[in-house]
């Protein structure tokens, strides 16, 4: 046949052009002869035409001759029905229907679902192969059979109840069902569905079923994971509540142990055994489940050597779990663990760092169990937050034992303070109290309700009012708490009694976090020195008389001018003169000891040459050193160089040192005394070759009194109290003392004088004019600054007191004063402040000389307008360098002010504003001004930002000059960044300053009034930034 219109079924299907297409004819299967056919279509009875699905064919040897008659539909990709006649309409759909039923089966026995279909007795009328082999038959048996045939009879007759619920209802039934399986119990999902006719009568039903057991376990465990997560959160949740660690425990593990169906959770801790060296572990706490029986109380459970069970110790050592099945495990923990009925364990090893704390475990006492991965990772989970509620509570506990001990400390700290005499007050660095004792209220007599007062100044001046000069105590005060000094003061009250205060700061790592201050009542200690003094002030002259009288008397026999007398006699008169001279010597120390600790030992200072008296005090020392066999001899490198000493004194120490080198040398040997030049300073040293001094003895060396305890340093004889009173003669002079020693080798003690430089005349001549007021209540220290001063040149007057330094100021010009801060009648800063104030004194140079400088002190320059700050001793280079820098680069006593600006017009107008404060410089680039500031000194700098070559900000790295820094004040046009504020002492605008503002600005930063003070006074604020 040809394919166009021509008996072509499907011909819209073919997608091919009409003409000559050949499609497969008509033919008659071989295969169907007499047989049922078998493949995807059927065949009817032989010799009756079969209808071909192209490309398919019962058997492969009619497949040739039918090849080339399909290949075009083959091509198509589509399998053809050819009909023959429309007779054979009915035979067609009979094959179509069989044809249908075979592909139906095919797919029903490839689905991975259980299918059957019965009629309305209950008989299956067909089964997919699923069904079959879940029943382990074949399909063709179980047609024609009925659930009862198949299943248990209560499992059948459920599934007869379904299937009749079904038909009746005309609706689709859908049920989970749980049933016993060969492979054990499973999970199905099932669908029954009713069989309607075409009169939509029932006359069966259909059903599929599907395994759903793995799907229903991962829902079982989602839901355990669910609620064992919900009960370790309740479980931790106690664990971090409960105080009671015991008690929180057992609790956590009960809430735990019945949303997972165990037995018994037991927690094991470790400690680690010094004796046996060995790790021991115990049954701590335990929670069971009825009617499990609880092991807390077995004996053997405590104290087990961990390492006695090989399986437990490797697992837990490294840190990882142990779960098994107890038939799973070895022998020997295997034999316990059956011993307590476990069938199933769990253990987690808890570690707090890397410590081997304990552990926890897991008993199921019923069944072998797999545990799921859920349980696995939150009972994990778990240990790790007993691990940290455990490491928690041991902090607490050492939290708990610091704070106790912090408390027994600061009770202990309590009792001390109230059971000394002294009166204490701690401040913290606001000034605010922090702790105070009854008796610092009972030293001053302070009223009950001012234990209540909690701010320092007012504290501070409710002491005040108890004191007999009130405003020094408020000055001192303000001052300690300016610095980081240890400051040691005393007053007087106004009922006469005597205070010591000590004040010290207290410091946290490096920061100061107080300051403690220590009230002493020394009134009696005042009274006892005070008869001390006069004591040995005359006991000491009293016995000079009588001694002078005896020593002259034996030096008149000794010399034989009352007549001869025996040698047992001279010997015996010898002893009596040496002893009178010792003693003399005793009364002269002792008196000179009294005058250096009340201050009454005068010096006469003077600028001599050092070498001249150190060969008079050989000389002096010669006889003395013959009489022990010893040789004093000089090694000189000096030539001219002078000293400000006072040569009695000085040879008193020289005399000192050398009859200490003879005495303690061996006969026949030299004592070296030698004389150099050393670091802008003169050095004499004197050595000895003796035996030196022991180490427990050298801190002790410079003490009144102080001796070596050996007997042969005792048989050299002497008071103890030379090297104490050299010491002390030698600082007042503003030298140092020192020494080394070897024991075997001998000691050298040196002595450090500042060396006074000879100065050229003109270099005298150029101080000639100039006045220097020198206020210092020290009268050796003020004569030495006054002599320092006038070798140098200058003019030099000198007052003792605040009050003498005013009345000296106010009827003399003086080009620069020289200022000690502690004076009899008033402090130092208090002076300061008011010569600040006042307009003939604003701007005169102040030099402070004071016992210590610090940081302090720096801040006190700026605030105050110092030129320097100077330690005590006093070097008289930087004395000189000081007081020459000033007088020499600003000869009116005015600061000197650079000006940048390249506007000639405002260069003229602030000139002209600040003339008769200030010496003003101009610069109209940033090129010129750098040139000035590294050649000239300047106070401060007024300074435009737009200039021709530049930005004016280019010359704030300039703005230190010797260590001191330049005031700044920035006067633009140009608004500024805020960071900018922090590098410059003021900001102004053009545009909104005027003249006054300018000049007030200015007077007050060259006045070195505190930018705090300028903002409170409105001299600076937000708007003109």
């Amino acid at each position: 046949m040809t394919c166009p219109k021509q008996n072509c079924w499907e011909y819209k299907k073919c997608g091919r052009e009409p003409g000559g297409l050949k499609v497969a004819e008509l033919g008659v299967c071989p295969a169907a002869v007499n047989k049922k056919t078998t493949g995807i279509h059927s065949g009817v009875n032989a010799g009756r035409a079969c209808w071909i699905i192209a490309g398919t064919f019962c058997d492969e040897s009619v497949q040739g001759a039918y090849e080339e008659k399909i290949k075009n539909c083959m091509d198509c990709g589509f399998y053809k029905l050819v009909k023959e006649e429309e007779s054979d309409n009915f035979i067609t759909s009979n094959i179509l229907l069989e044809i249908t039923e075979k592909r139906l089966s095919a797919i029903l026995d490839n689905m991975p679902f259980i299918a059957w279909l019965k009629d309305k007795e209950g008989k299956f009328i067909s089964v997919n192969k699923p069904f079959a082999d879940s029943c382990k038959h074949s399909s063709e048996d179980l047609i024609g059979k009925t659930d009862l045939d198949i299943w248990p009879r209560e499992l059948a007759e459920k599934y007869r109840v379904d299937d009749v619920a079904v038909m009746a209802s005309g609706q689709q039934l859908s049920v989970e069902e749980h049933i016993a399986t060969p492979e054990g119990k499973k999970w199905f999902a099932t669908f029954k569905t009713p069989i309607f006719d075409k009169n939509g009568n029932v006359i069966g039903t259909t059903g599929l079923s599907r395994d759903i057991t793995d799907h229903k376990l991962y829902e079982q465990e989602l839901l355990l994971k669910d609620k064992l997560l919900s009960a370790t959160s309740d479980a931790i949740n106690e664990l971090v509540k409960n105080p009671d660690f015991g008690k929180a425990i057992v609790n956590a593990f009960g809430v735990i142990g019945n949303v997972i169906d165990i037995d018994r959770i037991v927690l094991f801790e470790n400690r680690y055994d010094n004796q046996s060296n060995k790790i021991l572990t115990s049954y701590k706490h335990e929670w069971v489940s009825d009617p499990i029986y609880s092991q807390i109380d077995d004996v053997s459970l405590q104290n087990m050597h961990l390492n006695n069970v090989p399986a437990l110790a490797d697992s837990l050592y490294l840190k990882k779990p142990l779960i098994k099945n107890v038939k799973d495990i070895e022998p020997v923990m295997q034999g316990i663990l059956e011993r307590y009925k476990v069938h199933s364990i769990m253990l987690f090893p808890i570690y707090i760092g890397d410590y081997f704390w304990g552990y926890v475990g897991f008993d199921d006492c019923k069944n072998e169990r797999t545990w799921s991965e859920a349980e696995k990772a939150i009972l994990l989970s778990f240990a790790a937050s007993i691990a940290s509620v455990i490491e928690r509570n041991e902090k607490q506990e050492k939290i708990q034992e610091s704070l106790n001990l912090i408390k027994e400390k600061d009770a202990l700290q309590r009792l001390i303070m109230e059971s000394t005499e002294n009166g204490y007050i701690l401040f913290s660095t606001e000034n605010r109290i922090i702790l105070t004792n009854n008796m610092f209220f009972e030293m001053f007599g302070l009223p009950e309700e001012a234990k209540n007062i909690k701010i320092g100044t007012e504290i501070r001046d409710a002491v005040a009012q108890t004191m007999k000069y009130p405003q020094i105590f408020i000055d001192n005060s303000k001052k300690i708490f300016q610095t980081f000094d240890k400051v040691k003061d005393i007053y007087e009250l106004k009922n006469g009694r005597i205070i010591e205060r000590y004040t010290l700061p207290l410091f946290k790592d490096d920061k100061q976090v107080g300051r403690l201050c220590n009230f002493r009542d020394i009134t009696r200690l005042k009274e006892i020195e005070k008869l001390k003094n006069e004591f040995v002030s005359t006991v000491s002259h009293e016995l000079r008389t009588p001694l002078t009288s005896i020593r002259g008397s034996l030096g008149l026999i000794l010399s034989g001018a009352l007549g001869d007398i025996t040698d047992d006699t001279k010997d015996m008169l010898d002893i009596a003169n040496n002893n009178s001279i010792r003693l003399i010597s005793l009364i002269n120390d002792i008196l000179d000891i009294e005058k250096i600790e009340s201050g009454r030992m005068n010096f006469n200072l003077e600028t001599l040459e050092i070498l001249p008296i150190i060969e008079q005090a050989i000389e002096e020392n010669k006889s003395y050193a013959k009489q022990f066999n010893v040789d004093i001899v000089l090694d000189n490198q000096l030539t001219n160089e002078k000293g400000v000493v006072d040569k009695n004194r000085f040879l008193q120490v020289l005399t000192n040192l050398l009859s200490n080198a003879v005495k303690f040398s061996p006969s026949g040997e030299t004592v070296k005394i030698s004389g150099y030049k050393s670091n802008n300073g003169i050095i004499i040293s004197v050595k000895d070759y003796g035996y030196g001094i022991p180490d427990e003895f050298k801190c002790k060396i410079f003490q009144k009194f102080a001796q070596s305890d050996s007997s042969s340093t005792r048989q050299k004889g002497g008071t103890g109290l030379g090297l104490s009173i050299s010491k002390a003669i030698i600082e007042k002079m503003n030298g140092e003392i020192s020494f080394e020693t070897k024991i075997g080798e001998g000691t050298t003690f040196f002595v450090y004088l500042p060396e006074l430089k000879e100065k050229t005349i003109e270099s005298i001549s150029e101080n000639q004019t100039k006045k220097i007021l020198i206020c210092e209540d020290d009268k050796n220290v003020a004569s030495l600054i006054s002599l320092l001063l006038k070798h140098n040149g200058y003019l030099t007057d000198i007052a003792y007191t605040a009050s003498q330094a005013r009345e000296l100021l106010s009827r003399n010009e003086y080009n620069a004063l020289t200022l000690d801060l502690i004076l009899p009648d008033d402090d130092g800063i208090s002076l300061i402040y008011e010569l600040r104030s006042k307009e003939k004194t604003k701007y005169l140079p102040i030099l402070v000389v004071s016992i210590k400088a610090d940081q302090t002190n720096k801040e006190l320059i700026g605030n105050l307008a110092l030129v320097d700050w100077l330690n005590k001793p006093i070097d008289e280079n930087k004395l000189i360098h000081s007081l020459k820098s000033l007088t020499c680069n600003n000869v009116q006593n005015i600061p000197n002010i650079l000006h940048v600006e390249d506007d000639p017009d405002i260069l003229k107008i602030v000139k002209s504003v600040l003339k008769g404060i200030a010496n003003i410089s101009q610069a109209t680039t940033v090129e010129d001004a750098k040139v000035k500031l590294q050649s000239e000194h300047y106070d401060l700098l007024l300074l435009d930002l737009n200039l021709p070559d530049g930005n004016g900000l280019e010359l704030l790295p300039l703005m230190e000059q010797n260590d001191k820094k330049v005031l700044t004040v920035i006067f633009s046009a140009t608004n500024v960044d805020k960071d900018l504020y922090k590098q410059v002492d003021s900001i102004l605008l053009k545009s909104i300053v005027d003249n006054q503002k300018l000049l007030e600005v200015i007077e007050n930063l060259i006045n070195s009034v505190d930018k705090a003070e300028l903002h409170e006074s409105g001299v600076i604020d937000d708007t003109i930034k």
